[in-house]
Order: structure tokens, then sequence, then C-alpha cells
């Protein structure tokens, strides 16, 4: 959610957008998984801020960890977030050795083209 180049102003007022974002968060039980870093740079001015919000079901409180990653070209810098729970848990990514199934291939039919 990108709710505003400035959700809150230099002197912590909440801008129109930061008042329909508390007001989202609200009414759906929600919390925000920011840590704090910007999530924005100015391409002029080198300012940073942090209009991207990362809204989760409350329930999911401690269970969520977040980052904003290094600038990959963009003003907006990706975020990343992992939700951990029982499944994430017991099924955590494994490198598996990449396998081709040759027999069954259409060789002819490759070869043709």
């Amino acid at each position: 959610l990108t709710a505003t180049p400035n959700f809150g102003t230099r002197s912590n007022q909440v801008t129109k957008w930061g008042e329909k974002v508390v007001d989202l968060v609200l009414a759906n039980n929600l919390f925000c998984c920011n840590d704090g870093s910007p999530t924005r740079i100015n391409r002029g001015t080198g300012g940073l801020s942090t209009p991207d919000v990362t809204l989760a079901s409350s329930n999911l409180n401690n269970k969520i960890t977040w980052s904003a990653v290094d600038d990959l070209g963009s003003d907006h810098m990706p975020i990343i977030f992992q939700v951990k729970n029982e499944y994430t848990k017991r099924h955590t990514q494994t490198k598996k050795r990449k396998r081709w199934r040759r027999n069954n291939a259409d060789w002819d039919s490759f070869s043709c083209q």
C-alpha cells in the first residue's frame, strides 16, 4: 500500500491520506509491519521517506519479518516480508538438484523444427 509521499508531516500531524490508512487499520484489525526503515529515495534530493506501508492481520503480528532492501534502480525500495507459521516451519525451501525429463520428450518433433 502506498498511501502518500508523506504519511505524516514533519510536525507529526497526520495527512488526509494518513487518516484514511489509520481508519483502514483500525476498522480491519490490522497492524503495520514496517520497521521504520525508508522505502523510497528522492532521486533529486537523496531524501528518504516511507510512503510504502505493509499491513497484515493482527493475528500475524509476531509471525512476520519485514525489511526494505537496497535500491534496484527504482525510487521505491523492494520490500521483503515473510510469514512464519506451522506450514513454513515444516516446508522450508531446499535446493534440489535440477533434473531433466528426457524420456517423455518428442525428439522427432523437436528435431524437425
